[in-house]
């Protein structure tokens, strides 16, 4: 019999949290299966037609003496090395469920692990549409917050008024100085996202930039009127960029971290909020007066009508009649949370089961989301009290929406990028970083405008 080898993967120290939460889980808090957060814990042959549940069953009943992980169970990773490839399996709550694309995000993390040790000749460089929490690092934050994120600094830059400029300054915010190597990545991503086509030269000049921002909505911030925040990751940095097409403005803000240290901020925020609100009862009334948890329930019932409240409100001020805005969704997820979102959502869709105007997918999706139906002997039910009100086409659109809210926005771009060797002939960044400009531009210096850059809150 043919053999093949599998690896057991478990999560790293600073991410069992995530450990016994199922796939369902993870993706109603935001969470993605990432491959930067998992650490082998075993390798070992067996023959190609064993299965995950007898790999399973050994590493709980049987287990290896040179094991020395803990008993495989919820969020573990199984990868088996076939011939048609590496497949990766998430253990999850009731079987496995393949991870496509894990095995070859685990092959980028390894390279990018060895550019700490080695300096490449290139690094791979991906952007991205910023997810809601990592838009909030494209703002300065408290002192606190920017040590432990690992911010370095950030560079801003403005493209003059005929837009073909790019007049940038650099602001540090890490004690400890510039980290080895930063310099030759920051020069190595301004000059790719100025010049590579890869990345559609999107800080070539002004009209690029707008044309990359309105051509990518999934960047848009809420509540600001025309400024877009994208998530760049290469060389165990990240980058949060936030743009402003607007001529008399700063064009560019890009905040640099390290990219561990953002990584584990972020899952910290998430964990927070999921606490922060009040827990979705999932039963029926009628079970929760027999279980002694009525208050529990009336208490999430308040909290679902309310959000039904917020849900009509926010979609009567952001649909204009043919369009429904981004903006709807922000001040319902802070208010109440994604999983009583989707849960007063998906019981629209079920107490209108009647109606044709939701799509087929959102009624498959509302079935699934386990909404307690209680129904009278006269056919009403509780349910009406929390189901949205707002026409059903448009609560269809709004629907949509927030299902992608809570998802890790897809790569956008990705590219191979030497790092640059020599001298060339014009200024780079990395003279930026050694040294402010001394001179002041005040014909050109943009006018800032305290409506369109509010201040933003700390995280």
């Amino acid at each position: 019999m043919e053999e093949i080898r599998f690896d057991i993967l478990q999560l790293k120290a600073e991410y069992r949290e995530r450990q016994f939460r199922s796939l369902r889980e993870l993706s109603q808090a935001g969470l993605t299966v990432d491959a930067g957060q998992y650490r082998q814990v075993y390798s070992d042959t067996c023959p190609s037609d064993v299965s995950l549940d007898e790999i399973y069953t050994r590493f709980n009943l049987d287990r290896p003496e040179d094991f020395k992980g803990w008993s495989l169970s919820v969020g573990d990773i199984i990868l088996l090395h076939q011939r048609d490839g590496s497949h990766a399996y998430f253990v999850d709550s009731i079987g496995f469920e393949e991870i496509p694309g894990f095995a070859m995000r685990l092959d980028l993390e390894a390279s990018l692990a060895q550019e700490t040790l080695k300096r490449p000749e290139a690094m791979i460089i991906t952007l991205r549409g910023a997810s809601r929490e990592e838009q909030g690092f494209a703002y300065t934050q408290e002192d606190a917050i920017l040590a432990a994120s690992g911010a370095i600094g950030h560079l801003r830059a403005e493209m003059g008024q005929d837009g073909a400029d790019f007049h940038a300054d650099w602001t540090g915010h890490a004690a400890s100085g510039l980290p080895d190597g930063f310099n030759a990545y920051l020069d190595t991503l301004i000059s790719a996202l100025r010049t590579n086509p890869a990345f559609d030269k999107l800080l070539a000049n002004r009209d690029s930039l707008s044309r990359y921002c309105y051509g990518h909505r999934s960047g848009k911030i809420p509540d600001e009127d025309n400024s877009y925040a994208f998530r760049v990751d290469g060389g165990g940095y990240s980058t949060i960029l936030r743009l402003t097409p607007d001529c008399g403005e700063y064009n560019v803000y890009a905040y640099c971290y390290q990219r561990e240290k953002l990584d584990k901020i972020l899952s910290e925020i998430q964990r927070t909020k999921a606490h922060a609100y009040t827990p979705v009862y999932r039963r029926t009334a009628a079970y929760a007066r027999e279980s002694g948890e009525l208050e529990a329930w009336r208490a999430s019932h308040r909290e679902n009508i309310a959000c039904r409240d917020a849900i009509d409100k926010a979609i009567a001020k952001h649909f204009d009649g043919a369009h429904l805005d981004r903006q709807a969704l922000s001040t319902v997820f802070d208010a109440y949370g994604a999983e009583r979102v989707y849960y007063v959502l998906a019981n629209s869709v079920i107490t209108k089961e009647y109606d044709g105007r939701f799509s087929r997918d959102n009624r498959a999706w509302a079935q699934a989301e386990n909404v307690a139906v209680e129904r009278t002997e006269f056919g009403y039910t509780r349910n009406d009290e929390f189901a949205c009100r707002s026409h059903p086409a448009v609560l269809d659109g709004y629907i949509q929406m927030a299902r992608r809210e809570t998802e890790t926005p897809a790569i956008e771009k990705s590219a191979t990028i030497p790092y640059p060797s020599g001298q060339s002939g014009r200024q780079s960044i990395r003279s930026l970083l050694r040294e402010k400009q001394a001179r002041t531009r005040a014909d050109s210096a943009p006018q800032k405008h305290p409506s369109r850059t509010p201040k933003r809150e700390s995280l």
